[in-house]
């Protein structure tokens, strides 16, 4: 019993909270041993808040600008790592709400606030299966796809997400419809991620190349 103790003490230790002690007593080691389940537990719930609070945007529940670079750089590295150089491609999707300051300014922050939990609500159900979708602060919004397509195909992805993108903050948004005017920004070209490139890199890039519809 006091070997199992120690074991699940040891998984706890290197951050391993999935498996529980598996220990039914009623002495003293099973009360140690529920004590540690108990810990183990509690410990889990504070790393996942942690996790949560540092990668996810409150508001909107999307991933934040920091899990966004990371999920970039990752991205990267996959796209880096084939076999094939260039097989994958990555694009950068950029987009903000025109004439969002007039939403906050008129109809108060509460309404700004429900604006952008709509959008972020309409980019998952548009983008489902975009690496990942991000509120980088403010109104604005990235979304990061990959595609193990050539070029052309890849680039008439990005154009059909984009458009996919248009069309569904089309309609009225319910607390604002007439206050918050949609505005987003093309798809750049897809890029093919070169040795030594970082993410910053390709962010940079996507802002550089902005234009309206």
């Amino acid at each position: 019993p006091l070997e199992t103790l120690a074991t699940a003490a040891a998984r706890i230790e290197q951050g391993d909270y999935v498996e529980p002690v598996s220990l039914r007593r009623t002495d003293e080691i099973g009360v140690l041993a529920s004590s540690l389940n108990h810990m183990r537990g509690g410990i889990a719930d504070r790393e996942n808040r942690i996790l949560k609070l540092a990668y996810e945007d409150p508001l909107t529940g999307l991933a934040n600008r920091s899990r966004f670079s990371n999920d970039l750089e990752r991205a990267l590295e996959r796209a880096l790592d084939q076999a094939t150089p260039g097989a994958r491609r990555l694009t950068i999707l950029m987009m903000d709400l025109d004439r969002f300051k007039y939403v906050n300014d008129t109809l108060g922050h509460g309404v700004g606030d429900h604006v952008l939990r709509e959008v972020a609500g309409r980019l998952q159900k548009t983008v489902d299966g975009a690496d990942c979708v991000a509120r980088l602060g403010g109104d604005e919004f990235a979304i990061l796809v990959t595609h193990d397509a050539d070029a052309p195909a890849a680039e008439a992805e990005s154009t059909e997400i984009g458009r996919r993108i248009i069309a569904s903050l089309a309609s009225v948004f319910l607390l604002a419809p007439a206050a918050a005017e949609e505005c987003l920004w093309p798809a750049p070209d897809p890029v093919t991620p070169a040795a030594g490139q970082e993410g910053g890199v390709m962010l940079a890039r996507s802002y550089r190349d902005i234009g309206y519809f």
